[in-house]
């Protein structure tokens, strides 16, 4: 049975179609955020954020981190921006840094804080995190951030072998 090139076209156009209304609901989701109407916000990040849109993902993390209009979560928080970092997400990629360096929804981990943080550095986002975490650098494994781009020492140097 041969398909139909109209179903052809019909799932291209929903292939197409469906990132457009991801990206309209982000687009309302920061427009209820900005007027601090969170519970709207969480409705309108919600589904780009579970259909893999990391943006959402971030939005998503940044809602429970802070517990506007959901219940605060350090853990749901975690599984957004661990979901958003995975993906490439530079903002993702240090907000999972900064839970794995405090300890919030997962044990404290030095060593992956730095990791994410250098991940994040790599794509441009020089933060490093907030002064203290910056200015960190035993417990981390020894990594250093005095330019906007975070460096890591201990790890680098365990990796290659010394």
């Amino acid at each position: 049975m041969k398909a139909h090139p109209l179903f052809f076209f019909c799932l291209t156009l929903l292939l197409l179609v469906g990132p457009l209304d991801s990206h309209a609901d982000l687009s309302k989701g920061l427009q209820a955020a900005s007027e601090q109407r969170w519970e709207e916000a969480y409705k309108e990040f919600k589904g780009p954020a579970v259909t893999g849109n990391s943006n959402a993902q971030v939005n998503l993390g940044n809602l429970y981190l802070k517990g506007l209009g959901v219940a605060q979560s350090d853990a749901r928080a975690f599984d957004w921006f661990e979901k958003a970092a995975f993906q490439g997400n530079p903002l993702g990629q240090s907000k999972l840094a900064i839970l794995y360096f405090y300890g919030l929804g997962v044990p404290s981990d030095h060593r992956k804080a730095a990791e994410w943080f250098l991940k994040a550095a790599d794509q441009g986002d020089g933060g490093g995190g907030p002064p203290q975490v910056r200015n960190h650098t035993k417990q981390a494994g020894g990594w250093v951030s005095n330019t906007p781009r975070v460096r890591m020492i201990a790890v680098g140097r365990e990796r290659q072998g010394h």
